[in-house]
């Protein structure tokens, strides 16, 4: 709460200038450079040559543009034969969106009551993807068709808090589905309202004054109005983020509103195109085909307006997943008189945009487990790609030739079959990455695998992020600063001996805290606070490390009770409310018998074998036991060589 109310206070300091925001002349592309070069931020809205910016310059908008030699408006001109359009379509079509939001307009209570309707209903499921920089929770349903599932979609709406017909379309999207039913196969995660706190005072950006759709990591640009101070510098972007961590997301549509069309990568460029271009466009035609908005139209988001750090620029370019930019009203936050209409323009569509079957679908398998891999894909034709962590990999677009299947310590595949099965380089090791567990934070700090030289660097690779290399260091081991890798599990690489999953990375903001585990043969449970509904749960299995998932049975805010973990489980994998958080039992961390936690790691006394006396109470005040206390191998249970004291890594 008190983190909650700090971030709160300092977007409240930095509340928005009257002339923030304004309308410059913009007729040519040098005219188009010049406005962005001078510090000017382009948004939605644009009326005939004249489009709507904003700026972080104290000279405000007026001293911007006339530094540029740019004509400045503080309202769009109403005759819209003020001058030509330039560049994919400002529409010359009536504005409203310049005068402020009616005060009646959607509100972070109500989308919390529309959902809550939903999963009353027995129509979906509650998922807490994250908490913002006010405290408010960023809320979510998932909803499930019949059969066997064949893709998951995601739906984002409210990134800029004063888009409110964004929010009420994706709300009526989920309303709709709950009444009519949802697709066989499909799996939609919806979230109407990812800016709650922007949403709560009707404005574009958080409360930490960012714009989040400037503030993923594709092409993140510190220059763009509102960028923030580096890529998912945001706790809404970073919950996102680790959502998007989850599934194998054949695509998804993310909502705004300020116009009336479709559009598709890339945002950040029109030197370069995407290598699918007419195919993005085909799907985008089809939605236009059952989309009934007054002069909808499609374009090339960058051939539009360019922008840096944008939602689908980032999911595209790290999954290869097909997200597309969806305006859905011109007015950005028209009287609720107008909900009936504009929603009813886009219904039709969005319900055959989720209707659509995957062109492809494969699954990777480990080839001597038959486990799901997480693994990269590349094609011909199509953008570089991930699965999900249960191997799946579908698209909306066939790729010309056949996929390139990867994952580290195994053998690549050239195939066109639906199931991939890549072979290991060679056996396993039991050699382990220390620590474990890495929580965020500026310090360096340092990696070790004992029986193992440091001679050679050690490169850190995850699906849909760039591969981390580092150095050996002068003292042994290997630097990294915590900050500079995402949340989640990475797989360590030196020289040709192959750790997966081996590093689990943590944020760290004080909302989640994992204090405990209870396991045995019946049940899992995980204690603790800021814990979610909607949680999910891995364990990383075997030498390999394979993540299977764990069933969440029932979850609270300081408890989620899960099934039991399978043999030989080496790492639990916990995902709630944005966060990442692991459980971990090294084979043999001779660390673990120092008095100081490394990383500032809770260890838990008991969980690996007897009580630690120096490490203090037992975590939380109860004795605490796992099945982790005899490692589990091949389908037995082989107890400790010799007695010592064992503790496992709690984060």
């Amino acid at each position: 709460m008190i983190v909650a109310l700090a971030g709160l206070l300092a977007g409240l300091a930095q509340a928005q200038p009257s002339d923030r925001t304004g309308w410059v002349r913009v007729d040519t592309p040098e005219a188009s450079a010049r406005a962005r070069a001078a510090g000017l931020g382009f948004l939605e809205s644009r009326r005939g040559a004249w489009i709507e910016v904003d700026t972080d310059d104290a000279a405000g908008v007026r001293g911007v543009a006339g530094r540029a030699g740019l004509p400045w408006r503080e309202a769009p001109p109403d005759d819209v034969s003020a001058g030509p359009s330039w560049g994919g379509g400002g529409s010359g079509r009536p504005l409203r969106n310049a005068s402020p939001a009616p005060p009646a307009a959607v509100s972070p209570a109500d989308v919390e009551s529309r959902l809550a309707a939903i999963v009353d209903a027995g129509a979906g499921a509650w998922v807490d993807v994250g908490t913002s920089v006010g405290g408010r929770p960023i809320l979510g349903v998932r909803m499930d068709g019949a059969g066997r599932r064949t893709r998951s979609v995601r739906v984002l709406g409210g990134h800029h808090g004063d888009e409110t017909a964004s929010v009420e379309v994706a709300l009526a999207l989920a309303e709709s589905l709950a009444q009519d039913g949802i697709p066989d196969g499909l799996e939609v995660w919806i979230v109407p309202a990812v800016n709650p706190d922007g949403l709560a005072a009707r404005t574009r950006r958080n409360a930490r004054d960012v714009d989040l759709n400037r503030n993923y990591g594709a092409h993140w640009n510190a220059t763009e109005p509102g960028a923030g101070a580096g890529p998912f510098s945001e706790p809404e972007t970073a919950a996102i983020r680790a959502m998007t961590d989850l599934r194998d997301w054949t695509g998804g549509l993310s909502l705004h509103a300020g116009a009336t069309n479709l559009g598709w990568v890339w945002n950040w460029t029109t030197a370069i195109r995407p290598p699918e271009e007419p195919a993005l466009e085909a799907l985008a035609a089809t939605y236009a085909e059952a989309c009934t908005a007054p002069g909808f139209w499609l374009t090339n988001g960058a051939d539009w307006y360019v922008t840096f750090g944008d939602t689908t620029d980032w999911t595209y370019g790290a999954f290869g997943q097909h997200d597309y930019t969806l305006e859905v009203s011109e007015a950005k936050s028209p009287p609720d008189r107008e909900r009936e209409a504009y929603v009813g323009w886009h219904l039709p569509a969005l319900r055959a945009w989720l209707a659509m079957v995957p062109a492809a679908s494969h699954a990777v398998v480990d080839a001597d487990s038959d486990l799901p891999l997480p693994a990269r894909v590349e094609a011909d034709g199509l953008g570089s790609g991930a699965t999900g962590p249960d191997g799946r990999w579908a698209r909306w677009v066939s790729p010309a030739g056949p996929l390139r299947v990867s994952a580290p310590g195994y053998v690549p595949a050239d195939t066109e079959d639906t199931r991939i099965a890549l072979v290991p380089r060679s056996p396993w090791t039991e050699l382990e990455l220390l620590p474990p567990l890495l929580r965020h934070g500026p310090a360096p700090r340092t990696l070790t695998v004992p029986g193992l030289s440091d001679a050679a660097p050690l490169v850190l690779s995850r699906p849909g992020t760039a591969d981390v290399t580092l150095a050996p260091a002068p003292g042994g081991g290997w630097t990294v600063v915590p900050d500079t890798l995402a949340p989640g599990a990475w797989t360590a690489t030196v020289g040709t001996q192959v750790l997966p999953r081996a590093l689990v990375v943590l944020d760290d903001d004080g909302l989640v805290a994992l204090d405990a585990i209870d396991a045995d043969a019946e049940r899992t449970v995980l204690t603790g606070r800021g814990f979610g509904r909607g949680a999910e749960a891995f364990a990383l299995v075997g030498p390999a490390r394979t993540p299977i998932p764990v069933p969440v049975r029932e979850s609270a805010e300081d408890t989620l009770l899960l099934d039991p973990l399978p043999d030989d489980t080496r790492t639990l994998l916990v995902w709630t409310r944005g966060h990442w958080r692991a459980v971990a039992a090294p084979q043999d961390d001779p660390t673990l018998d120092d008095t100081v936690p490394p990383d500032g790691m809770l260890r838990a006394p008991g969980v690996c074998g007897p009580a630690d006396t120096r490490a203090g109470p037992p975590v939380g005040g109860v004795a605490v036991l796992i099945a982790l206390t005899a490692t589990v191998r091949r389908g037995r249970q082989v107890p400790p060589a010799k007695p010592r004291t064992r503790a496992c890594y709690l984060g």
